[in-house]
């Protein structure tokens, strides 16, 4: 397990400064690449149950959808809630 001074250790080696914040140059683009990454997602989940079974099962495929969909809401609710108090 890391410890906090090993992380501190770690951050003054390599010269890494956490007030450092990474900020995106567009928002648009980042909008579209996170639609595109789900929608993708999507598509390879649910079509990869649908192409393994032999009849195509349309329960087990929106089950995964709707997993897919919660996870992602999940994520960003966690990203929006985390992010102003980390940074």
């Amino acid at each position: 397990m890391l410890t906090f001074n090993q992380f501190t250790h770690f951050l003054r080696v390599f010269e890494i400064s956490v007030q450092e914040t990474f900020e995106p140059s567009s928002l648009s683009s980042v909008i579209i690449g996170v639609f595109l990454l789900t929608t993708c997602w999507l598509a390879f989940n649910a079509g990869t149950v649908v192409s393994l079974t032999a009849r195509s099962s349309n329960q087990l495929a929106e089950k995964i959808v709707v997993n897919t969909v919660l996870s992602c809401a999940g994520a960003a609710l966690s990203v929006i809630l985390i992010r102003p108090r980390v940074f």
